[in-house]
């Protein structure tokens, strides 16, 4: 397998914290990973170095064998056009329909107009909400959001998906429909990572799991075979 991201000793520290230390690891094109902790254990510190929203004190972040800190201007600008961002709590301009809302990453990448609309309906509908397109945000409920927030990181076909705890204010029921249409776009081959501390989802689906445990990374993988649920640890590097 090839490997797409990776971090090479990597601490981040903020005034007297220590969000991230020293941390080593791997993951494969196309894998998908859970990436859990405590609140504040540096999970979504973690999704922004990947993102190129905030850069390590030590250490490199890799992707694709290149170290984002040696990457120009227009070459950080392109990357980060590679990256699909969820967050927790979708933010949408409220003027805009929800059509206008997930073209606007496709605006900003000078797509056409025509190729915008055929891939934001496509995006639209791959979610279920092409009838809610002309709606606005306000009238969406709480989960037709998160998935206007899932098409709008989708739309542009990104090689890495980032999930801030994508399915934290939803239900079981929700959860598990979110995790369903990131699979299939796992499943595609985006490289996937949900950052995340439900541990009904990490006990569902059978990934590796990267534990942030006072800025350190420790690995595992939840098994469930005849009901049975086991824990292995896993190893860092593939």
């Amino acid at each position: 397998m090839t490997t797409l991201i990776e971090f090479e000793r990597v601490s981040r520290y903020f005034l007297e914290k220590q969000a991230l230390v020293n941390i080593d690891c791997k993951i494969n094109e196309g894998e998908f990973i859970f990436l859990t902790g405590h609140s504040g254990a540096g999970k979504s510190t973690f999704l922004k170095l990947i993102a190129l929203q905030d850069k390590a004190c030590e250490g490199a972040v890799k992707i694709n064998n290149i170290n984002l800190s040696d990457l120009s201007t227009s070459g950080a600008n392109a990357y980060r056009r590679k990256i699909g961002f969820i967050h927790q709590s979708p933010r949408f301009i409220d003027d805009f329909t929800i059509a206008e809302n997930v073209a606007l990453p496709l605006r900003l990448r000078g797509f056409s107009y025509p190729e915008a609309q055929r891939k934001v309906r496509a995006a639209l509908f791959k979610v279920g909400l092409l009838n809610r397109s002309q709606d606005y945000f306000h009238m969406l409920s709480g989960g037709e959001r998160q998935r206007a927030e899932i098409a709008r990181a989708l739309v542009h076909s990104p090689m890495i998906i980032l999930a801030d705890e994508p399915t934290g204010n939803l239900d079981r029921k929700l959860s598990l429909e979110i995790m369903e249409l990131l699979l299939e776009f796992n499943k595609i081959g985006t490289t996937v990572i949900i950052a995340t501390h439900d541990e009904f989802l990490l006990q569902t689906y059978n990934y590796r799991i990267f534990d942030l445990i006072q800025g350190k990374l420790e690995y595992r993988i939840i098994e469930r075979q005849n009901n049975l649920v086991k824990e292995l640890v896993c190893e860092p590097l593939i």
